[in-house]
This record gives structure tokens, sequence and C-alpha cells, in this order.
């Protein structure tokens, strides 16, 4: 499981990387770097909350 929560971060941390180049062009650059940055959150949270 912790695998998999490292592979999201990395995952989505790519994807807010290159959403980071979009964000003048489209309008959707906003939520889906939003969604991302969540991902990421998210994930850095449950593998705090697996430690403890």
């Amino acid at each position: 499981m912790k695998t998999l929560l490292v592979a999201s971060i990395v995952i989505a941390g790519i994807i807010a990387i290159n959403e980071l180049d979009w964000l003048g062009k489209t309008s959707l650059a906003w939520p889906i770097l939003g969604l991302a940055v969540s991902i990421i959150l998210i994930a850095v949270y449950l593998l705090n909350f697996k430690e403890k």
C-alpha cells in the first residue's frame, strides 16, 4: 500500500509540473492542477497516518 501512495505522489507531481506550463493557455489547467495537488496532499496524509 505504501508503494501505491508513493507512486501516486510521483504521478501527481509530474502532472502538476506539466500543468504549470498550461496555466495561461487554457481554463482547465487550474482544476487539473488543483486535483493533482489534492491527490498529493491526501497521499502524504495517508502515509503519515499509517506510520503512527
